[in-house]
C-alpha cells in the first residue's frame, strides 16, 4: 500500500515533532518497492538494527556531555556550506536495487576526498555501480533477496584493496548485474582509500566532520520516513521497513541533530537531504571514516639496481628495500623521476616479481598480467607515472632479454637502442621526469620482503645464492650478464620504433657458457648454470 502521508502528518502534529511531512517521490510506490530503496544488512559481527538503536539512545548521554565540552571544534558544522563553499557531491539515486550501501560509502570517499584536496570543486565522481555490482557481487551479495544489500566495512576494504573506478567507465542503473559494464582499462582509472575508521562516540564523529570529511552511517528506517520532507526527523508512527545507509555531512548540536545526504534523488526530502535527531533509530550507533591518499605533486627517485647473481634490474621508489647497494644488488644510481602519490593525470606502475626466473617486471597495464599468472606474483603498485608525454617528462625504454630472463627499463635511449646484445626493444613503458623538486629519501635501510633473503644472507651481508631468491632448477639461472664497455665511442643511430607488445616469452634457455662481440666496443658475456 501507498504511504498515508496526511495521517502521518496529523500523528507528527499531534506529538509535536519537528519535521514536515508531504508527498515525495516515495510514497506512492508499494510497500515491496519502497524497501528496495535500502539495502542495509547489518553483517555477521554487527548488532541488529533493533540493537543498534539502544546503542544510539545510550549515546545521548554521550551527545550532551561532548556539546557541554566543545571547545575544539564548532557548535554546527555543514559540509555543503565551509566558508561559502560546498564540499558535498550531487545527490544521486540508488533506483530499485538495495545498494545503499555503495552509496553512502562513495558519497563519503567522494566529499572527503574534496575536503583532503582543499578543493570543493574537484571533478569526482565515483562508480556506484562497481562498488556494489563487481566488488560487493564478488561477495555474493544482490538487490534483494536473501542476500540483498550489504555493509560497510567490506564495502570500505573494497575502496582500500581494489580501488573504485569512475561512473564514466561503469554507469549505475537499478537492477542485479554480473560485473557486465566495467571499462576495459578499469584498473587504471580506480580511485583507493588509505584506510578506514570506526567510530561510536558521538563527539569523535562531530571532530571527525568538522575536521576531516564525511562519515557513512546506518540505521533503521520506519514507514514515516518515506514521507520526509524537512525539518528534523524524529520516528512518530509507522512499521519498520528495514535498514538503510548514507552519508553524513554535518551536525547541528543547537537543533540536536544529524545532516546527511541520501541516495533518493532530490525529490525526496529536502532536495535529497534530510536532518535527522541524536541518537534516533540507531543513526549515531556506529559511523565510518575514510582517510585518502595525499595529493603530492612532487616527484621522488625512481632507483635502479643490478644483481649479477640473478641477473636481474630492479627498480624502486623506496630507499630503504636496497639503499646504497647489498645483498648482491648492485646500486646504480636515479634511473628518473616519479610520483610517490597518484595525482591528476597518471597512473599506476604495478610490479611483479617471478621467482623461477629472478625477474621483476614492471608495466602499467593491468591486462599483462593482472594480479599476478605464468608464475608472475603481483606486488603492488611501485609509483605513479604518466601515460602520455607531458611537458618536461621524456620516455621510459622497455626490454626483454630471453637468455638472462631480465627486463630491463631505461630514459637513455643510447643504453640499447632499438635492441642489441641480446635486448629485445619493447617499447615505451610510459614517460617519466629526468629531474625533481626537492628529494631527501630516508637513509634506513632495510631487506626487501620480495627478495626473501634469510638467515646467513640477512645478518651477515652475504650474497644470497639462487635458493634465497625462490628459484626453481626449471629454466636455469644465468649466474652472470655483463656488459664490458671497451671505448667511450657513443651508441647511436637507431630510429625508436614502439610496438608496445606483451614480451612472448618470460622464460629463459640453458646452455653453454659463450661470450660474443659486438660493435660499439661492448663485449657481451653470458654464463648458463644448466
Amino acid at each position: 500500500m501507498t504511504i498515508p502521508f496526511e495521517e502521518i502528518a496529523q500523528e507528527v502534529a499531534s506529538q509535536g515533532a519537528s519535521w514536515e511531512v508531504g508527498e515525495t517521490s516515495l510514497t506512492n510506490l508499494l510497500q515491496e518497492e519502497r524497501e528496495l530503496r535500502l539495502g542495509y544488512t547489518p553483517g555477521p559481527e554487527e548488532p541488529s538494527l533493533i540493537e543498534r538503536e539502544g546503542l544510539a539512545q545510550a549515546n545521548l548521554q554521550l551527545h550532551a556531555a561532548g556539546i557541554a565540552a566543545a571547545f575544539g571544534r564548532p557548535a554546527s558544522y555543514d559540509l555543503r556550506n565551509v566558508g561559502g563553499s560546498n564540499y558535498v557531491t550531487p545527490v544521486k539515486d540508488q533506483g530499485s536495487c538495495g545498494s545503499c550501501v555503495a552509496f553512502g560509502s562513495v558519497a563519503t570517499v567522494e566529499t572527503t576526498l574534496r575536503v583532503a584536496r582543499k578543493n570543493p570543486g574537484l571533478s569526482i565522481d565515483l562508480s556506484e555501480a562497481h562498488l556494489f555490482y563487481c566488488i560487493a557481487r564478488a561477495q555474493g551479495r544482490m538487490c534483494s533477496g536473501p542476500n540483498g544489500g550489504w555493509w560497510v566495512p567490506p564495502a570500505l576494504d573494497g575502496f582500500k584493496n581494489t580501488g573504485v573506478v569512475d561512473d564514466a567507465c561503469y554507469p549505475y542503473t537499478g537492477g542485479d548485474q554480473n560485473c557486465t559494464n566495467l571499462c576495459a582499462n578499469w584498473q587504471q582509472r580506480v580511485t583507493k582509500i588509505t584506510s578506514w575508521t570506526q567510530f561510536t562516540n558521538p563527539e569523535q564523529m562531530k571532530e571527525w566532520l568538522s575536521s576531516q570529511g564525511a562519515l557513512a552511517a546506518c540505521f533503521t528506517v520506519y514507514n514515516d520516513f518515506f514521507a520526509y520532507r524537512s525539518g528534523v526527523y524524529r520516528h512518530v508512527t509507522g512499521e519498520r521497513a528495514g535498514g538503510h545507509c548514507v552519508c553524513v555531512v554535518g551536525y547541528d548540536d543547537a537543533a540536536q541533530c544529524w545532516i546527511c545526504k541520501n541516495s533518493w534523488n532530490t525529490t525526496w526530502g529536502d532536495q535529497g537531504f534530510f536532518r535527522i535527531a541524536y541518537g534516533e533509530c540507531g543513526i549515531d550507533a556506529t559511523m565510518w571514516g575514510v582517510t585518502v591518499p595525499p595529493l603530492s605533486s612532487q616527484r621522488v627517485p625512481l632507483y635502479r639496481y643490478w644483481n649479477p647473481n640473478a641477473t636481474d634490474h630492479f627498480y624502486t621508489t623506496n630507499w630503504s628495500e636496497l639503499g646504497g647497494g647489498r645483498y648482491g644488488w648492485n646500486y646504480e644510481g636515479i634511473q628518473c623521476y616519479v610520483f610517490s602519490a597518484q595525482k591528476s593525470g597518471s597512473v599506476p606502475l604495478y610490479r611483479y616479481w617471478n621467482p623461477s626466473i629472478g625477474d621483476h617486471f614492471y608495466t602499467t597495464n593491468w591486462s599483462e598480467l593482472g594480479s599476478g599468472r605464468y608464475g608472475w606474483n603481483y606486488e603492488g603498485i611501485q609509483c605513479y607515472v604518466l601515460p602520455a608525454q607531458a611537458s618536461g617528462s621524456v620516455p621510459l625504454y622497455r626490454y626483454w632479454n630471453g637468455r638472462a630472463g631480465d627486463h630491463f627499463y631505461t630514459t637513455n635511449w643510447s643504453e640499447l637502442g632499438s635492441g642489441r646484445y641480446g635486448w629485445n626493444y619493447e617499447g615505451i613503458q610510459c614517460y617519466v621526469y629526468t629531474s625533481a623538486a626537492s628529494v631527501e629519501p630516508s637513509q634506513m635501510e632495510d631487506i626487501p620482503s620480495s627478495f626473501r633473503v634469510e638467515g646467513p644472507a640477512a645478518s651477515s651481508g652475504m650474497t644470497p645464492d639462487k635458493s634465497s631468491f625462490g628459484l626453481t632448477e626449471s629454466g636455469g639461472t644465468p649466474a652472470s650478464f655483463t656488459l664490458t664497455p671497451e671505448s667511450t665511442a657513443p651508441l647511436t643511430g637507431e630510429t625508436v620504433g614502439d610496438t608496445g607488445d606483451v614480451p612472448s616469452s618470460f622464460s629463459i634457455e640453458t646452455g653453454a657458457a659463450f661470450t660474443q662481440k659486438k660493435g660499439q666496443g661492448v663485449t657481451i658475456t653470458i654464463n648458463v648454470n644448466p
